[in-house]
């Protein structure tokens, strides 16, 4: 939400009760905002803020100028208070009034003006005093969205993809590209969110509309029980919502044919995606020394697998989130290289690692596999090897399926510690091995019965970084002399200054506020990983979008982040989402992804996902850039989240964790 402020004080022309369609849908403004008039020239001004919550526009303001940049997809709209020209695109252009600031210090601008030079179409009913826009980009209403190249790429999403033999019920398969979901049946009702194609939901009731020509049929749903979103933080939760039957495929219970997850091959790594740990820069780095090297009974394949239905999804990654790779059917058999317990949906809880014919690696669900059988227990650890070279010392344990992981620092004597939760020790383990490397002096063994797991204490001789990650069925740590982020040059990009305010909430949190206070926070423990943090601004000030694009060219960054906190008309809206730009380096959707990632583990907040938007901060940046939506201030229980100093410290946490883990894959310095 956007709201500026100015001294000049102009007033308020016209007070009538105006309404406002944009695809037929009512935007409904918090009453507390400044609402739509009619100005002296009979136009219609609105809020600024409505340009970036329903029009989509991305929105910055300089107070000395007395300027609006308003900017969505390719379009630049720049505008003056008082002054009736204005540039789109860098043409001047002239309208017959003027953007204006009303006596209660919001920022107003015409409607039409505004719409059109974004590319929408605009009509007056003066009977119902109502203004319609209709957008001529891919509607996300009740039609399916289907410029989404990715969709048609693979038919990784039907009938198969459900597991009727675990539910009882009937379920929707959306069909559409983007789905309005709504809070009651028919398209009379608010539209609160969206759900897309390939979502899955449990169907709760039915409803007919038999006065509905178009959309007859509807059915309620709880949005967040999507079985192909997995657990994206909402806990127990039930949010209800109507979508129209035009635009699902009904699945009726049957005989299973499920939607499960792999990975890309045999050498991929998945991060243990935990709170916030360094990650290793340089993870196929080979240790110099070859110390008691692992065991050949524990290298390679662990046990051999067989199929337990047709058509069954292999993913990419232990989890419901990841996309299909392939499917594979009843009765085939593979070799195992994984067991996963750290599943993301209820009923698909564990996960198994295994080989294709083609030599890739992917993922399924266990549920689904008739036959398993493992070389060795993977309910314990059966060996524990380190090795050293000149940047770490590096611990090896397992095999053992992958499992929760408490990890924590100590102090003295100085010591890392890491639980293994439901993994006990076999008998050949011995309660010290002696290290004397660099870093680490001793590693001490031992078993926890009152949580039921082990415990590796790493006794070390400098306390510095490590990281943690899966090898396959081998748990990998290792210790640093030097932070894993050294020579790379960081921007954090926190939104909004001065007197942009950016979003504020009901209870009055400023979103310029949250931000800056989060990215000091992430300045502080990227420097501290051995990074160079340059900040576009670490105080309360306003920053212009071409100033911050001109500040990370100037400083040579290897990575971008502009740190955000979310609004919407809808108070029930809440949850984190990501931003790239498509229209730039192809490493911007990767970073935004890992972002992503990490900020939904950390804060257990609801995934609204991966998001491509051409807002300028991104799009300009010469770097891989993404921009981050921490969590809604216009939902009154993420604001007292984003109130909270543990909660912001977790945000921050996420945010120099998906660095990590960016900087892991892709090294930020070599692009």
């Amino acid at each position: 939400m956007f709201s500026f402020g100015n001294e000049s004080g102009n007033k308020v022309f016209g007070s009538e009760n105006i309404s406002i369609y944009v695809d037929d849908e009512i935007i409904q403004l918090p009453e507390e905002e400044q609402q739509p008039y009619i100005d002296e020239e009979d136009r219609t001004q609105v809020p600024v803020r409505f340009v970036s919550e329903a029009l989509g526009g991305d929105v910055s303001w300089d107070g000395e100028k007395q300027k609006i940049e308003i900017e969505r997809d390719d379009d630049l709209l720049v505008l003056h208070i008082g002054d009736n020209n204005y540039t789109l695109n860098g043409t001047e252009m002239e309208m017959d009034t003027a953007p204006t600031i009303t006596d209660n210090d919001r920022t107003m601008v015409p409607l039409r003006f505004v719409s059109e030079g974004l590319g929408e179409d605009v009509d007056w009913n003066s009977e119902e005093r109502s203004v319609y826009i209709e957008t001529t980009e891919d509607n996300p209403g009740e039609e399916p969205d289907t410029d989404n190249p990715d969709e048609d790429e693979s038919n990784d999403t039907d009938e198969s993809d459900i597991d009727p033999e675990e539910i009882s019920k009937e379920k929707a398969l959306v069909t559409a590209g983007t789905l309005n979901v709504r809070d009651g049946p028919g398209t009379d009702n608010e539209n609160f969110d969206q759900v897309h194609e390939g979502d899955v939901f449990e169907i709760l009731e039915r409803h007919t509309i038999e006065e509905d020509v178009d959309y007859k049929e509807w059915i309620m749903i709880n949005i967040t029980g999507d079985i192909d979103a997995g657990e994206d933080g909402g806990g127990d939760e039930v949010v209800e919502g109507w979508i129209s039957t035009d635009f699902v495929k009904i699945i009726e219970p049957k005989s299973p044919e499920e939607d499960e997850s792999g990975e890309p091959d045999e050498t991929d790594e998945e991060e243990d995606s935990r709170p916030f740990r360094p990650v290793d820069p340089e993870p196929d780095d080979e240790p110099d020394d070859d110390v008691a090297g692992s065991p050949d009974d524990y290298s390679g394949a662990i046990g051999e697998l067989t199929i337990g239905a047709n058509s069954l999804n292999v993913r990419k990654g232990p989890g419901l989130e990841y996309p299909s790779i392939t499917q594979v059917d009843e009765g085939e058999s593979y070799e195992i290289f994984a067991k996963s317990k750290a599943g993301n949906h209820p009923e698909y809880d564990e996960w198994i690692k295994f080989k294709l014919d083609d030599g890739s690696i992917g993922w399924s669900a266990a549920e689904y596999i008739k036959e398993t059988n493992y070389n060795n227990n993977l309910d314990e650890v059966n060996f524990i090897e380190y090795s050293e070279n000149s940047r770490n010392t590096e611990i090896r344990l397992g095999p053992i399926k992958r499992t929760p992981i408490n990890d924590f620092s100590m102090d003295n004597p100085d010591r890392f510690v890491f639980d293994l939760k439901d993994i006990s020790l076999a008998d050949n383990i011995e309660e010290e091995i002696a290290v004397n490397s660099n870093t680490v002096n001793k590693i001490r063994t031992g078993e926890r019965s009152e949580d039921n797991s082990s415990r590796i204490t790493l006794d070390l001789n400098k306390k510095e970084h490590y990281t943690i990650r899966w090898e396959n069925s081998h748990l990998v740590i290792r210790t640093f002399e030097d932070g894993p982020l050294i020579d790379t040059k960081i921007i954090i990009d926190p939104g909004h200054g001065g007197s942009d305010t950016g979003a504020r909430g009901s209870g009055g949190l400023a979103e310029k506020e949250v931000v800056l206070d989060v990215s000091l926070m992430v300045r502080d423990m990227l420097e501290e990983l051995g990074a160079d943090v340059r900040m576009t601004r670490e105080t309360d000030k306003e920053v212009s979008l071409d100033s911050r694009v001109d500040f990370a060219t100037e400083n040579d960054g290897d990575v971008f982040v502009s740190v955000h906190a979310n609004a919407h008309p809808s108070s029930s809206i809440k949850g984190t989402e990501t931003f790239y730009s498509s229209n730039r380096n192809p490493m911007d959707f990767e970073l935004a992804q890992n972002l992503q990632d990490s900020l939904l583990n950390n804060l257990g907040t609801i995934n609204r996902g991966v998001k491509d938007r051409n807002f300028r901060v991104i799009r300009y940046a010469t770097m891989p850039a993404a921009l981050v939506e921490i969590a809604f201030l216009s939902n009154a229980d993420e604001e007292e989240l984003l109130k909270d100093d543990g909660f912001r410290k977790k945000s921050a946490e996420g945010i120099v964790q998906g660095l990590l883990n960016y900087h892991r894959n892709n090294d930020m310095t070599s692009r």
